[in-house]
């Protein structure tokens, strides 16, 4: 079915759902031509733009011969205003002064110390990331649509304003015919992404993912009364809600203008090498092309040099999938209880920030070769989390390092559970001769020793919890009674891992015919498009024994020499 086709029943919708209509045309309209050139365009493209343009063309055309009419009714229909003489003012008596009052100035009233309704902050930027919000650059904005009366197209816009624009929208819709449904953009979320962090399909790509994947520009009480009150309680309106946006794994980013990006993983060591584990000692083995001939065998021409070749690198095409929410509300109960649903708004836009970021990082562990150090000594028998998480992650980078020949300065990332954080300091508490300072390690003193040894570490949310279906439960509705015994981390080179984005994000309401007739409304729908491109060769996840026991290895006993 044809999205465009013009309407042959118009005088059926009411004047803002023509509106809502002529609006969504507008935003796919110019979305379309952001996605496309002149001289790019497909034949599809172009015959769905003049498809646009006809559909747009008579919405307008409709509602100007209704504002026309309305204008026509209002002048002739409108009886001119005859004024009223102005009555005689009645003679004022005389008054005493006032007397002076020395002014007082109010106390302050108290800031609330919670979340109250009303004080739902914007919807944050979804840029991924374990840095504080007001830290990471951002660029990106949620702006009101276009089409809509109580905002400006591009204006920036809140999680309330959202809730303003459906409520009147959902109010100036009328009764549908069976079986149709209109679309209305609400909000976009455009990511201002610099030419520099943007790919096109051009020679130039491949340039713009090595400097976005380049090490150098990563980050780094209640009151009792003795009697009754008798009046009933008054009700509270506020709601509480914690959900954050925080905890997210931070990637390199870049927008894929295209819907997807052609790219290589890099070179390993062994491409050049040939294999990752000829003797380089052996001129016997060696590898082609690098040779260590005496003078004899120079002079006796034998055995041949020989090169090693420049071949073609393999290109990997990796298109963007979507992402999205969709979200339905009683229209009654956006008129009686705006509040309640511009919190639930914003609750489902933060769900949705997790949810991205549980399925990012899972498509970043699958890509990575595994590693199992649960039935391997000394990891088995050390029995604490501290020395082993250091222990196997410090293992982890030497390798790689050694494996692609990294400067020896090198960081390479390093994704772990955040649960992991509370597992090593109960872990140092229960030593034999902890001291006070081990009871108030903080995480900046962890993060510390994973810095010393080479790693930026990320202590990230749905990673290995109740969410992502990990048996350990944390996070679930159960209590857990014990931390996970297991823990998983992802390690890589610095800028081995790329997050592609669309370049637009919109936030949609959906007025459906069958809805309507139960009064509900589709009231928030999008989808984000987005995928994970790997640009390095070695990426891993190492799975290692974690039990926060505070043993220590056994001290030993020293004699001393008796003269």
């Amino acid at each position: 079915m044809n999205p465009w086709e013009i309407p042959t029943h118009l005088t059926s919708f009411t004047s803002q759902a023509i509106r809502d209509l002529l609006a969504t045309c507008v935003a796919a309209r110019a979305v379309l031509v952001a996605a496309a050139t002149p001289e790019t365009a497909t034949e599809a493209q172009v015959a769905e733009l003049e498809d646009m343009v006809a559909y747009r063309d008579a919405l307008q055309a409709e509602l100007t011969s209704r504002e026309d009419r309305a204008a026509r009714f209002a002048a002739a229909g409108t009886d001119p205003v005859v004024p009223e003489p102005e009555p005689t003012p009645d003679p004022v008596p005389p008054t005493e002064p006032e007397p002076v009052v020395a002014a007082v100035t109010p106390e302050p009233t108290p800031a609330p110390t919670g979340v109250r309704v009303g004080q739902v902050a914007a919807i944050p930027t979804l840029v991924p990331g374990t840095r504080p919000l007001a830290d990471r650059p951002h660029y990106g904005a949620l702006v009101a649509a276009a089409g809509l009366q109580e905002f400006q197209a591009g204006q920036e816009i809140t999680s309330l304003g959202i809730t303003e624009v459906l409520l009147n929208a959902a109010a100036a819709h009328g009764s549908m015919p069976g079986g149709r449904f209109s679309t209305s953009p609400v909000a976009v979320l455009r990511r201002n992404t610099p030419a520099e962090f943007t790919v096109n399909g051009d020679n130039g790509d491949q340039s713009t993912l090595m400097r976005v994947a380049n090490e150098a520009n990563l980050p780094g009480g209640s009151l009792t009364a003795a009697g009754g009150w008798c009046a009933p309680s008054t009700t509270d309106y506020g709601i509480w809600f914690g959900t954050a946006i925080d905890g997210l794994a931070d990637f390199p980013e870049v927008t894929a203008a295209r819907g997807g990006v052609r790219h290589n993983t890099g070179l390993d060591w062994a491409t050049i090498y040939g294999t990752a584990d000829t003797n380089i000692l052996s001129p016997a083995t060696g590898p082609t092309g690098f040779f260590n001939l005496t003078e004899a065998q120079v002079i006796a021409g034998s055995p041949t040099k020989t090169c090693v070749q420049v071949s073609c690198p393999s290109f990997t095409d990796t298109r963007l999938g979507v992402t999205g929410v969709c979200m339905t509300s009683p229209i009654l109960t956006n008129r009686g209880y705006p509040e309640f649903v511009d919190t639930f708004t914003t609750g489902v836009m933060a769900v949705h920030a997790h949810q991205l970021n549980a399925l990012q990082i899972d498509t970043v562990r699958a890509g990575s070769t595994a590693v199992d150090l649960t039935a391997i000594d000394p990891w088995t028998s050390d029995g604490s989390v501290t020395s082993n998480i250091l222990g196997a992650v410090e293992m982890a980078i030497v390798d790689i390092k050694y494996r692609l020949r990294l400067m020896q300065s090198a960081t390479l990332e390093v994704i772990l559970p955040y649960w992991l954080l509370a597992n090593m300091r109960q872990d140092l508490t229960r030593r034999t001769a902890m001291d006070l300072e081990a009871m108030a390690v903080a995480d900046s003193q962890i993060m510390a020793w994973f810095t010393m040894r080479g790693a930026r570490p990320q202590f990230v949310f749905d990673y290995q919890d109740k969410f992502t279906g990990a048996a350990s439960g944390v996070g679930g509705a159960t209590p857990i009674n014990l931390l996970p015994t297991t823990t998983s981390f992802i390690v890589y080179p610095a800028g081995t891992w790329v997050r592609a984005v669309q370049p637009v994000i919109t936030l949609h309401m959906v007025y459906d015919s069958t809805l309507l007739a139960t009064n509900m409304v589709t009231q928030l729908f999008t989808e984000d498009g987005w995928n994970m491109l790997q640009m390095g060769p070695v990426s891993r996840v190492y799975t290692v024994p974690t039990c926060p026991t505070g043993s220590t290895t056994a001290a030993s006993q020293v004699d001393c020499f008796t003269p």
